[in-house]
């Protein structure tokens, strides 16, 4: 078993040591922490040591408050090679891990045979550090000349340099191969200014507090890379520095008025600016409004049985920026490297080459309503909320497929249509047990919820569609669509046809169209990805100084292509390698026969409900005289309960493939006070 090879039982442990100290206008806070976390794939490894700091200072009668927190983190990565996990899936699992000279075990001369797996992690190194430092500089002042009216200023700084070496063994399957080495370093550097007034008041002749706030924020994100690396023929190359640069920039203000502690009513309004989109396109506008009654106030409701009700509704518009790339407005020329210049007589010339690019591309907005009534009985040890919403996203920001000659890729980031989403969120939480020395909470919510393209406006055909949800198997083929009146995680195949047994007609397909024969006319809308409802269980219980809790959770209606079935489940792949080997088959090919691969199939799309026991904890608070010492016990996906066969229900794109593992966790905690 291949990937009981590569993968470990992986220890890590994480210590703390923390001196906080207050005086009349003075505290502080220093913290030391390490972190060590191996992988669960073999020689995988994380380190981290960081200093933590906070200082507190307050002056003028306690009207000025200054705050500075400071972060220094190194953090130092052995990054185990991933490619093993496809070699492990694809490798013979009737060969041995080594040779009986102690060598691994090779398909030598095989160029395109998988490479041994455990040669990958023991043979390829890719390590690096990082160094961080994190400040955050606070000012908050009561201003003196108006009661209630208070200015606060943040300003900070997230700032890392990073370097790095990875080498790769030469490929043993193929004997003109060299070793790879990459020598990489960059820099991030983030800075942040905002500032805003807040005054409030609570004005008696109409008997309302009122809360207004008026402000600017502006952020910078600064990006940069570099390095060498000995290409394909063993020539060190210098690669060009690569450095990106966004900014966004904000006004905003709100204003709430509570009126007679019965009525809420809260305006506001931003207005952003993001560097990632043309000056024409650069700003957009997102207000907001919300109301709110608190029913139980009201005075005909003095002797209700209700302990709170509350009815609230809003609305607004909220923007989307963070596509990733920051210039793809402009038309920039890449330029080439050395390994690939052009010979003009004598001389050897790099290239430029052009980039794709929209010069329209705008912010992304989606504007949401939603109504909502809060609860609660018996003095609130029994409450709860029911929230209804609905979204509409325009201008949808995605990387779609482009038509040959249309641009200068295949792929371009633009604005592509229109989508909706609706849903009904319902929680509930109750003190089942409240009493000096036992206390248990339980909470439950479920969400329902439905998606949905409206518009995608690349097309005035109604049959449009954009391919989506890239697989292995072939080249360049999809699985999944994005079409108006579907979700965007839909998958897009051919109805399996199946014998008076059950079992699966390779081949053979619903003839959808009644034209007697299977194209892609054929293919159909099918399942999705995205869940009709997800569901959280929550329980906390404490008994003197012992306390136990765990976290259900759970996800209904959703779907997965299992894509190492489509890819390895038919017997080509073992018999029809290209080359004098047998790579290794998926499991799925016992059930089926199938002789090739039959990756566009429904047989494939499989049910991915599942119920997770997150999490599951127990401590026990020992005191002492002058400490006190709490130990704990906690696990972290502790169990699955699902009718999918692959590796994992939740993969959030619904494509199962080559997914690393969700490890199962075990954390003993000691906690020490004094």
């Amino acid at each position: 078993n291949w990937q009981d090879e590569i993968y470990t039982t992986a220890i890590g442990a994480i210590h703390n040591l923390t001196v906080s100290k207050g005086y009349e206008n003075f505290n502080f806070r220093i913290n030391y922490n390490h972190a060590s976390q191996q992988g669960v794939l073999r020689g995988g490894l994380y380190e981290r040591n960081a200093l933590n700091t906070s200082f507190v200072q307050r002056l003028l009668d306690n009207d000025l408050k200054l705050t500075l927190t400071a972060k220094g983190v190194s953090d130092e990565y052995n990054f185990a090679d991933g490619g093993a996990i496809g070699s492990a899936i694809a490798f013979d699992p009737t060969q041995s891990v080594y040779n009986p000279d102690g060598s691994f075990f090779q398909y030598a001369g095989e160029t395109l045979a998988p490479t041994n797996p455990l040669f990958l992690l023991e043979n390829n190194q890719n390590r690096s550090r990082n160094k961080r430092f994190i400040s955050n500089f606070n000012v908050d002042y009561k201003l003196w000349f108006l009661e209630g009216l208070r200015f606060n200023m943040n300003a900070g700084i997230d700032y890392s340099e990073n370097k790095g070496k990875q080498f790769n063994a030469a490929s043993p399957t193929n004997p003109n191969a060299i070793a790879f080495q990459n020598f990489y370093d960059g820099l991030d550097r983030n800075t942040a200014l905002d500032f805003y007034f807040n005054y409030k008041s609570d004005v008696a002749s109409i008997d309302t507090n009122v809360d207004f706030t008026v402000g600017h924020a502006y952020q910078e994100f600064y990006r940069q890379s570099g390095g060498r690396d000995n290409g394909n023929n063993g020539t060190f190359v210098v690669r060009l520095p690569n450095v990106n640069r966004n900014a966004l920039e904000s006004y905003f203000a709100r204003a709430s008025f509570d009126i007679s502690d019965k009525y809420l009513v809260s305006l506001s309004y931003r207005r952003d600016g993001s560097s990632r989109f043309s000056e024409n396109n650069r700003w957009s506008n997102f207000p907001g409004a919300s109301i709110g009654w608190k029913i139980t106030n009201e005075d005909f409701m003095q002797d209700s049985f209700f302990s709170n009700l509350k009815l609230r509704a809003g609305w607004g518009v909220t923007g989307q920026q963070e596509i990733g790339l920051n210039y793809a407005f402009l038309g920039l020329y890449t330029p080439g490297t050395a390994d690939a210049a052009i010979q003009i007589g004598d001389e050897f010339l790099t290239t430029l080459r052009p980039e794709e690019f929209d010069e329209n591309l705008k912010w992304e907005e989606t504007t949401q309503y939603n109504v909502a009534l809060d609860f609660g009985f018996f003095d609130d040890r029994l409450t709860g909320t029911v929230d209804a919403y609905y979204k509409e996203t325009e201008d949808l920001l995605a990387t779609i497929p482009t038509a040959a000659g249309s641009n200068l890729s295949d792929l371009l980031l633009t604005n592509v249509g229109n989508t909706t989403s609706r849903g009904i969120e319902f929680s509930l939480n109750g003190k089942v047990v409240q009493t000096e020395d036992f206390n248990w909470d339980l909470g439950f919510n479920i969400t329902f919820q439905d998606y949905e393209i409206t518009n995608l406006n690349l097309s005035g055909d109604p049959d449009f569609f954009i391919p989506q949800g890239g697989i292995s198997g072939g080249v360049g083929n999809n699985i999944q669509l994005w079409r108006p009146g579907f979700d965007p995680t839909t998958f897009f195949v051919f109805r399996q046809v199946y014998d008076d047994n059950g079992n699966p007609i390779e081949g053979a397909y619903v003839d959808v169209n009644g034209d007697n024969q299977i194209t892609e006319s054929d293919r159909q809308a099918y399942k999705k990805a995205t869940p009709d409802a997800y569901a959280g269980f929550t329980s906390n219980l404490s008994y003197k100084n012992f306390d136990f809790s765990f976290t259900f959770r759970g996800s209904f209606g959703n779907y997965m292509y299992n894509n190492v079935a489509s890819d390895r489940g038919n017997t080509t792949t073992i018999t029809n390698a290209p080359g004098n080997y047998y790579p290794n088959a998926h499991i799925s090919v016992l059930d089926t026969n199938f002789q090739n691969q039959n990756l566009f199939s429904d047989l494939y799309i499989q049910r991915a409900d599942f119920v997770k026991l997150d999490n599951i904890s127990i401590g026990y608070l020992i005191p002492f005289d002058n400490i006190n010492l709490r130990a704990s016990f906690t696990a972290t996906n502790v169990l699955t309960i699902t009718e999918y066969d692959g590796l994992d229900p939740e993969i959030g794109s619904g494509i199962d493939n080559n997914f690393y593992p969700r490890p199962q966790q075990y954390v003993l905690g000691l906690n020490l006070t004094f």
